[in-house]
Parts: C-alpha cells; sequence; structure tokens
C-alpha cells in the first residue's frame, strides 16, 4: 500500500513525467488494440481462402498460376512485408501456385509485364505503390498483339494508392486498414476481373542541355548546364488521377511532417499557407469532345485466343479444352457521332487542377476541374482541413468550388504561369517537373482496355468482425 501511496506522489511532483507515462500507456493500450484486431481480420480472410483452396478441380485442369512482382523500395521497403503477412498467405491458402519475382528497377517490371503471357501465368500481382503501378501499366499497354490480355492484381503497397482509390472507391478509401490489402488478394482468388482504359500522358518539355565535367580543383564531375536546350519527351501511363496545383503540392509535402502522425496533413495545410502566398496556375487548354465510340475513334478488333496447351494424358481423355473468354467484341462500325473529334479550346486559372479517368463501359473519360480561383491562403487552407475530414485526396466535395469541370476524350495542356513551387504536376503522386510556357502535356485513354483484379466490396465491417469468428 505504501508503494502505491509513493508512486502516485512520485507522478504528482513530476507532471511532466506522468503526462509522459500517460501518452506512452495510451499508445500501447492502442496499439494492442490494434494488433488484436488485425489478427482477426488476417484470420477471416484466411478461412475465406482456405474454402476456395479445398474446393476440386477436374484432372485435366491445373492449379491457377499468379506471377508476383514486387518493388523493393516500395514505401520504404515496407510493402514486401506487408505482402508477405497479409496477402501471400492467402494465395497459398487458396491452392494458387504463386512465383516470386522481386524487380531491380522500373525497367525490368515493365520488361516482365510487356511479355508474360498464358502459359506462364494465369495472372500477375503487382506489389507497390503507384509509380510501380504506372510502370507496370506501361508494359500492359505496350504488349504485342500476339499475346492475349493477362489480368492483373494490385496490391496498395504505397503511402497514398491514388489509382485503387481512384478504381475502386468504395473499397479503398484509407490505407492503414489490412482489410484492403486482404481484399486485393482476395480479388485475385475469386477472379472477379474488371476492364479498364488507363490514361496516357505525353510530357513534352524544353530544357537546358546538360554535360558531366571533371573539376579540375576536387577532380570530382560537375554536371554544367549549356547555353542551348533540347525537346524532352516523356510517356507516362496511369489509372490515378492527374494533379497541379497547391493541393497537389500540399499532400505530397505532408509526409515531411511525418512527426504529426494523424495530424500531418492538417498541419501542412496549415503551415504551407502561412509561408506562401496561393498564387495561382494559368494554362491554356484544348479540349477534344467526349465520345463512347464510333466509327471514326475506334476500329474493330477480333480477339487474340491462345490454343489450349496439348499434354501427353489427353490422348486418354480426349482434347484439351479452349480457355473460357471474358472479352465482348464491339462492333463501332455502325455507330456516328458528328462531334467526334471537335476541339475546344479555353483559358483557365485556378489553385487547384484536376485530371481524373472515369470509366464507363468499353470507354473512358476524362473529366477536367480548375477551380479554388480567387481561394487565398484561408480558402486553400480551409478547403485542405475538409478534404482531410472527409477523407478525399484529389478533389474538393464544396459545392462551386470548381469553375471549370468537363468531360473530354482527350487534353492538351500547356502552362502559361506557375508559381515556383507550383512547377510540378503529379501522375497518381508521382511528380514530373515542367518549365512554364516550355512544357506540354496531352492526356488520352489508351484504346486497348486491360484486365484488373478488382474487389467489388469489402466483405466484412470492422462492428461485425467479432461476429464472423
Amino acid at each position: 500500500m505504501q508503494r502505491i501511496k509513493n508512486a502516485g506522489q512520485t507522478l504528482y511532483n513530476h507532471k511532466k513525467k506522468a503526462i509522459f507515462a500517460s501518452l506512452v500507456a495510451a499508445w500501447g493500450v492502442n496499439y494492442v488494440r490494434h494488433w488484436i484486431r488485425d489478427g482477426d481480420i488476417r484470420a477471416y480472410y484466411a478461412r475465406q481462402a482456405l474454402h476456395q483452396g479445398e474446393q476440386l478441380i477436374s484432372a485435366e485442369d491445373q492449379p491457377r498460376r499468379v506471377t508476383v512482382l514486387l518493388n523493393k523500395s516500395a514505401n520504404g521497403g515496407s510493402a514486401i512485408a506487408n505482402f508477405k503477412q497479409n496477402a501471400l498467405p492467402l494465395l497459398h491458402l487458396a491452392g494458387i501456385a504463386v512465383t516470386v519475382i522481386k524487380t531491380e528497377d522500373a525497367a525490368q517490371l515493365r520488361n516482365l509485364c510487356a511479355v508474360l503471357d498464358r502459359t506462364e501465368a494465369d495472372g500477375i500481382f503487382i506489389v507497390g505503390g503507384d509509380g510501380t503501378l504506372n510502370n507496370a501499366l506501361a508494359g500492359l499497354v505496350e504488349r504485342k498483339s500476339e499475346y492475349a490480355p493477362i489480368p492483373v492484381g494490385i496490391f496498395p503497397g504505397g503511402r497514398n494508392n491514388t489509382a485503387l482509390r481512384a478504381l475502386v472507391p468504395s473499397v479503398f478509401r484509407h490505407t492503414d486498414d489490412v482489410r484492403y490489402q486482404c481484399e486485393s488478394a482476395m480479388a485475385v482468388i475469386d477472379g472477379t476481373v474488371k476492364a479498364v482504359k488507363p490514361v496516357r500522358l505525353d510530357l513534352v518539355s524544353v530544357v537546358p542541355v546538360e554535360v558531366e565535367k571533371p573539376n579540375e580543383e576536387t577532380g570530382e564531375t560537375e554536371v554544367t548546364q549549356l547555353e542551348h536546350e533540347t525537346v524532352k519527351q516523356e510517356t507516362i501511363y496511369t489509372l490515378g488521377d492527374i494533379t497541379n496545383g497547391w493541393f497537389a503540392y500540399i499532400d505530397d509535402r505532408k509526409w515531411k511532417f511525418w512527426y504529426y502522425g494523424g495530424f500531418k496533413r492538417r498541419f501542412a495545410y496549415g503551415w504551407e499557407m502561412i509561408k506562401n502566398s496561393a498564387a495561382e496556375v494559368r494554362t491554356e487548354i484544348g479540349l477534344t469532345d467526349y465520345c463512347s465510340g464510333c466509327n471514326r475513334c475506334r476500329t474493330t478488333k477480333t480477339e487474340v485466343v491462345e490454343k489450349p496447351t496439348w499434354r501427353w494424358w489427353h490422348a486418354l481423355i480426349g482434347a484439351p479444352k479452349p480457355p473460357k473468354s471474358d472479352v465482348t467484341v464491339k462492333n463501332y462500325s455502325q455507330i456516328v457521332n458528328e462531334g467526334c473529334g471537335r476541339v475546344t479550346e479555353l483559358c483557365t486559372q485556378g489553385t487547384d487542377v484536376v485530371i481524373s479517368n472515369e470509366q464507363h463501359e468499353d470507354a473512358c473519360g476524362l473529366r477536367l476541374r480548375v477551380g479554388g480561383t480567387f481561394a487565398g491562403r484561408w480558402g486553400v487552407a480551409r478547403d485542405g482541413w475538409n478534404r482531410t475530414s472527409e477523407g478525399l485526396l484529389t478533389a474538393s466535395a464544396e459545392h462551386g468550388f470548381y469553375t471549370t469541370d468537363l468531360i473530354a476524350s482527350q487534353i492538351s495542356m500547356k502552362f502559361i504561369e506557375a508559381p515556383e513551387r507550383l512547377r510540378k504536376i503529379f501522375i497518381a503522386g508521382d511528380a514530373k517537373d515542367f518549365i512554364p510556357e516550355k512544357a506540354s502535356v496531352t492526356i488520352r485513354p489508351v484504346e486497348d482496355s486491360i484486365y484488373v483484379f478488382a474487389p467489388k466490396s469489402l466483405r466484412v465491417g470492422l462492428e461485425h468482425l467479432h461476429d464472423q469468428k
């Protein structure tokens, strides 16, 4: 009893230590609570995957094969650890033959996605963030026509996972819940496939020519910019939003304030708007009217069907069955749209520029939103705080915030004026630098769809987790 009394007296006399001890204890209790919750979630999804793995298959069928492509450096290496803990065991329980490849760089990832076919795998599982997915999409889009389409799964291994949140917003709302990582694996197991059209962005910029010269004094190699310039062209493919402005800039900067925890995004908006004036971005834009498909812009293609593979046992049980096709070929030769290809030019200015891809049936529209005009520092900070409260990542939900809101099939954009801090365009969070009046951007959907393993909904809510045991 005396010890308890002495402990209370010590905490009373050392209030700072008492406050610190209370915070540590609260953090520990919250950590244990989440640890138990995550364990229950993994157990629930493990039972679901095991049920799939216990299903019988015919003698002439073989287990499904999935090739996993890992980005070793995604999210500081934590993406691989999360995948091994929350997704890989589910694939094994479901009876899927898994091949894991750790890619060394973006080029290797891109090349593997371009050449893997149905004779080697029934699907690809990409583990990484938005930048990893962009590189994988480049390989999938550039696949040769003789290769049949191969579906791809996406593991949410990045910090924001903006592409997944745009693709299936009803499921991937946040990134700190292991259910989303488990759902990405269950989509591969269940084979729920969604046809989507990636967006192609061509960035053409004029940049100074750089040469490397040795420094005579230090002996080190230095990069020197020459007076003449050259044209640089980059092509990026994405399923996420393309953004520019103060909101995209601050959302990229928020990670520098990691020590504020869940408060870092709110702090970033307040701090950056104290330091900077909310100068606006001015652009010249050319919009091609939206067309879902007609005889002007589409060609009817025949489906590529791979021949079934013969095995020795087929001599006894009969010829192998041809693979089932999920691809529906649509005939556009009879569809007429007089407005297809019509271009509208306009000038815009604002603090927020957002281009979203909106997936429709066998078509993809580009939604251009420009707003936050005359918002000022307080307006930008207030709307950023509202986005944080509502869990929004790239666009405002405030009515009337965007003065320009249009749908197009193709967008051409030239930046006329931009503050120095906003001379970056973010492609699903991946930043590319540009110089105003010396850079132009062309954005359009690709013609051929790719097929993505995408969950339809969350299987279990946290409030009903204990009922599922």
